[in-house]
């Protein structure tokens, strides 16, 4: 039994607990689909590309479909009701989906009375385009002032993007806003509603950069996906017919405060994260849900769950800077992962009734709470300020700013939740009572009771140099982590076996490591850590500063945060090196790293933080995962040196503001403006360059 309990204190904490999160971000740009032409069926005229869908003959009518008008280069364009090709004449009768999609010279369509069938986003995004006109009496569509509608005008289909007017009514008849029917807008600042409006679908409103508000919404009851992303609307109203609501739907817009109406029984993922300026959010009753992301990044202030509300998922309020009260219901029942992570101005913490399930590191980062309570709860308690399950059998959480610098831990604590002492800041000592089978203490450092485990370093104890103790097999994760009053060298011995992730990250006065010689599993080199044949290069202590170094050539790989905080002019790597993990240079002061041909993939945030300058890639590299080259603030060329890759990862660039220059061979331009624009680089034209010959690294 007691040996079973033990293993309940292996802290398996998830990487991304204690990195700066990044939450995936979505790529708000219309989702073109790729529609095929038949080239054997296919003829051009005028700019206008037409398939053949039914070919005339004696006794037989002929019909085409205009499948692509991107060439069209006149500003007025009547579409013919016929065309005649190899002396046979053919009906145009369809216009195919995304066929004019972003032409920026027509201004005027005529669509005649032949056409019967539109495609989807056949006319979004065409920036010059300001008026659509349908022959009148036709029997499947119609227009009113440019505007192009179903013959019924219950559905707005396209409100052509370089139409000027700054304000616009819906007719009366309008029941249904189309996909992408006001995509792009960059003049229209208000739209008035009518009480027939029942739906405004997928991305109807994105990326409408002067919209400021839509008012007159009162039988609303289908809000599509991304129907406000990245638009600068400030004022919508939720109807409270309400009742579908898509994912991201005011994703990174300027919205100001909303109210959630009750048929909404599930917040949707990505709904207002990065929305700055929202403040003020209220829930009525009927919430039963509130999904990942929802609102990340947001300015949301307060939070003050419904009644209803059941579960908070993953990230869900992850980074809101401006959140300063959270009050949880008695009905909660589950918040997942990481949902406050980084809201470091919350300052207290109120478990409540129902409450059962808490997810890892969910308020990690929340730096200023100072005190957790309990208030009814089932399945919590609290002891001396810390958050133990009914009976205090396991650590749950311990407050970051806790008055108490010591944290005593009862007789009757057989586990340790596995990111319970991860943000545990102010602690310089851990004191187990004499009588607990499952834990021990000494000098004030946590241990599992055989001291085969060493469980935590407190993060506030002063001391130079420290020795693990021969009884030590495994270092858990995160055993060291922010142990800022720490100086010196630490003294990994014989016996130690396992040493778990991001155990020694954020240790700035760490000076190196020794490691006996008769270790099998690791090794140092000018007190650098590494595994036991060196083939992995685990942690660079902060406090060594060089003007170079370079890395042994048998090195392969480079673990996560291993040159964390590193302070080095001059970074060579080896010759055989092919991986870089995770965030493996954050925040590090290096000005130059010469990357070596070999390398293959580098990770997640590889580079994030780092004060390079200038970066060249080998030819040899296939991967390059999201956000790689994130926040690089003196970042100001990339060459890449590599023709294609396999992978590209998204925001590779966010926040390196300095960026000039993305340096690509000759032929690989157009692979690179795809990566670039997949990645979410709006202004890839400006940085994308080719060059004649590789540049080599120099040594």
């Amino acid at each position: 039994m007691k040996k079973h309990l033990a293993l309940l204190l292996s802290l398996a904490i998830s990487v991304s607990s204690v990195m700066p999160i990044f939450a995936n971000s979505l790529n708000v740009n219309f989702p073109v689909q790729n529609v095929s032409i038949d080239k054997e069926k296919s003829f051009t005229q005028n700019g206008i590309t037409y398939t053949i869908t039914q070919d005339a003959k004696e006794t037989l009518q002929g019909f085409v479909s205009i499948s692509s008008g991107k060439d069209v280069k006149v500003k007025s364009l009547n579409i013919p009701k016929t065309v005649v090709y190899q002396g046979k004449t053919y009906t145009v009768d369809s216009i195919a989906p995304y066929a004019f999609f972003q032409n920026n010279i027509i201004e005027t369509v005529n669509i005649p009375d032949s056409v019967k069938s539109i495609g989807n986003q056949a006319f979004t995004d065409c920036q010059s385009l300001k008026s659509i006109n349908v022959t009148p009496g036709a029997n499947r569509y119609a227009s009113i002032d440019g505007v192009l509608f179903n013959v019924s005008k219950d559905t707005l289909i396209t409100y052509p993007a370089g139409k000027t007017n700054t304000n616009y009514t819906l007719p009366f008849s309008v029941k249904k806003i189309e996909q992408g029917a006001f995509y792009n807008n960059n003049k229209l600042e208000r739209l008035i509603a009518n009480s027939s409006l029942e739906e405004i679908s997928s991305y109807a409103f994105a990326n409408s950069k002067k919209l400021i508000e839509v008012s007159g919404i009162i039988k609303l009851k289908t809000l599509g996906d991304y129907a406000f992303a990245n638009s600068s609307v400030q004022s919508v109203y939720l109807s409270t017919y309400l009742e579908n609501m898509g994912k991201a739907t005011f994703y990174n817009s300027n919205i100001r405060s909303i109210e959630i109406p009750y048929r909404i029984k599930s917040l949707p993922e990505y709904s207002f994260y990065g929305c700055k300026n929202l403040k003020s959010v209220s829930f009525k009753d009927g919430l039963a849900n509130i999904e990942k992301f929802a609102f990340y990044d947001s300015g949301i202030e307060s939070f003050v769950a419904p009644s209803s509300l059941l579960s908070i998922d993953y990230q869900a309020f992850a980074n809101c800077e401006n959140l300063k009260n959270i009050e949880l219901n008695d009905n909660l029942q589950t918040i997942k992962d990481e949902a406050f992570l980084n809201c470091n101005k919350i300052p207290s913490l109120t478990i409540k009734r129902d409450l059962k399930n808490i997810g890892n590191n969910v308020f990690l980062n929340c730096d200023n709470i100072s005190t957790v309570s309990t208030k009814g709860s089932k399945y919590f308690e609290v002891d001396n300020n810390v958050l133990y399950t009914n009976g205090r059998a396991s650590l749950v959480y311990v407050p970051p700013k806790r008055e108490v610098s010591y944290i005593n831990i009862p007789e009757q604590t057989s586990s340790i939740k596995e990111d319970a002492l991860v943000n545990a800041l102010s602690i310089d000592a851990f004191n187990v009572d004499d009588k607990n089978q499952y834990l021990s203490s000494q000098d004030g450092i946590l241990y599992d009771k055989d001291k085969n485990k060493l469980i935590k370093y407190p993060p506030k104890k002063s001391l130079t140099n420290f020795n693990v103790p021969m009884s030590v097999k495994e270092i858990l994760p995160y055993a060291f982590k922010d142990a800022s009053k720490f100086y010196g060298f630490i003294t990994i011995q014989d016996n130690v076996e396992k040493i778990g992730d991001s155990a020694f990250d954020n240790i700035p006065n760490l000076g190196g490591f020794n490691v006996s010689y008769m270790n099998q599993y690791f090794s140092t080199y000018n007190n650098v850590l590494y595994n036991k044949d060196k083939t992995t290069l685990i942690k660079y202590p902060a406090d060594k500063k060089l003007d170079s170094f370079t890395m042994l050539d048998q090195t392969k790989t480079i673990s996560p945060r291993a040159f964390e905080q590193a302070n080095i002019a001059i970074l060579n790597l080896g010759v055989n090196v092919e991986t870089i993990e995770e965030q493996a240079f954050l925040n590090a002061n290096i000005n130059r790293i010469n990357v070596k041909e070999g390398v293959k993939t580098i990770k997640s945030q590889a580079f994030t933080g780092s004060n390079v300058e200038n970066l060249v890639l080998p030819s040899s590299l296939q991967n390059i995962d999201d956000e790689a080259l994130s926040y690089c603030s003196n970042l100001k060329t990339v060459q890449f040196n590599a023709l294609q890759l396999n992978s590209f990862g998204y925001n590779m660039f966010i926040g390196s503001n300095k960026l000039q220059k993305i340096i690509v061979p000759v032929g690989a331009y157009n692979n690179y403006k795809n990566y670039l624009i997949n990645s979410g680089v709006s202004n890839w034209q400006s940085l994308l360059q080719e060059y004649v010959a590789p540049v080599e690294n120099k040594k």
